[in-house]
């Protein structure tokens, strides 16, 4: 009886169906950005499920989850982050600014816009695409990396400036350069060339490249309704880098090279140029059948196995090597409230023709702080000395 008592016993136990309800946990908190403002709209999910919740206007949440559980917080252009709350009631988080995600805002002149809402034709250039072209020119770096623009040179000395023209000319006798704006500042694409003997040089040689963090072109008529009828021709935007929170880094970075005449012209030297010049008098002579002491005799020009000179008058005027070299040192760190970017740079550039350079000094501070939530305070500031030495120009009638 015993026995069978405790086969019933069992065969019970194996339809018993035991409920266990796992324990649950309601976490809150707060999220705020790199600067330390509250985020609204920030997803909160929990991996592996469809639950989650989202911030209020004030960056607050409140969410139900299992001790083992883990909760993905993500936002646009934020990083996001994985947290498992194991036994803590409350979670409030810092989400940081993506970096890599700035090639999708686009610089307008009354402030920034996702490209996915930009109906206006816009072609776009980053500091990535530009890091690997070792020019000192601005226009020189992004040639040949944006739609519709057309970059070209019309001489080959160092800092002269470069025409460019947005989906083509637009006049005949008016100007058809763009308008360039520099961290919201206009500037000139060009300098006055009338003093300079047909020479135009290029303002935009005082930026460096390695400063730039993009460049915008707008190029229809949206760009004069932003900006005026100096935007006739279309808009260059050019925005620079800025200082990143978090640890300190100290950058050094160079590059050197050198240019030659490829092929240089032979030309015949003075005792070949004597000999053929006595050929030709010779034959002169024997062909009008003049004589020696004849009116109209061409007399020898002189004596080939001495000549009076034998100069080389390409050797004399153009280097052997045209040296370019460039130099940057550049700071970049900052705190919760502050982000600083400091950079120094040398820039020396000969041209092929001795006498011909182009040296430049620049120095870049541009610096961001978080005064209050509601506050903030930014200054860019650049200093540039350049020194342009410079020969006749090779595009008027005084040119070499």
């Amino acid at each position: 009886m015993n026995k069978n008592l405790k086969l019933i016993i069992f065969l019970l136990c194996l339809f018993i169906t035991t409920v266990v309800t796992a324990q649950t946990l309601k976490i809150s908190g707060i999220v705020k950005d790199d600067f330390d403002k509250v985020l609204k709209g920030v997803s909160i999910t929990i991996i592996g499920t469809s639950k989650g919740v989202t911030t209020n206007t004030l960056g607050q949440y409140t969410i139900d989850v299992n001790p083992n559980d883990s909760l993905l917080f993500s936002f646009v252009g934020m990083q996001s982050q994985i947290i498992k709350p194991g036994n803590n009631t409350v979670i409030n988080l810092q989400l940081f600014t993506v970096t890599e995600l700035f090639d999708e805002v686009v610089v307008l002149a009354y402030g920034t816009q996702r490209r996915r809402e930009i109906t206006a034709s816009v072609a776009s250039v980053d500091s990535e695409q530009m890091q690997d072209v070792p020019m000192a020119d601005m226009s020189q770096v992004i040639q040949g990396k944006l739609a519709g623009v057309r970059i070209s040179s019309s001489s080959g000395m160092p800092g002269m400036a470069n025409t460019i023209l947005i989906r083509g000319a637009g006049s005949i006798n008016a100007g058809n350069g763009p308008l360039v704006v520099i961290d919201g500042v206009p500037v000139s694409s060009k300098s006055d060339a009338s003093m300079y003997n047909g020479q135009e040089l290029n303002p935009l040689m005082d930026i460096n490249p390695s400063d730039i963090a993009s460049v915008d072109v707008l190029k229809d008529a949206s760009a004069a309704a932003l900006y005026g009828s100096r935007a006739s021709n279309g808009v260059i935007l050019i925005t620079t880098k800025k200082g990143k929170k978090g640890e300190s880094k100290l950058e050094y970075n160079t590059y050197y090279g050198w240019g030659e005449i490829p092929n240089k012209i032979d030309f015949v030297d003075a005792r070949q140029y004597l000999t053929l010049q006595n050929e030709a008098r010779t034959n002169y002579n024997k062909d009008m059948g003049l004589n020696e002491g004849d009116s109209g005799f061409n007399e020898p020009l002189g004596d080939p196995s001495n000549p009076l000179a034998n100069t080389n008058w390409i050797n004399e005027i153009t280097r052997n090597y045209a040296i370019s070299q460039n130099h940057q040192l550049v700071f970049t760190g900052g705190t919760d409230k502050t982000a600083v970017y400091l950079s120094a740079n040398y820039v020396l550039q000969e041209g092929i023709v001795k006498k011909n350079s182009y040296d430049r000094y620049s120095l870049r501070f541009n610096m961001n702080y978080n005064a209050k939530k509601w506050l903030d305070v930014g200054l860019n500031s650049t200093f540039s000395k350049s020194e342009n030495n410079r020969i006749m120009g090779d595009n008027n009638i005084y040119g070499a």
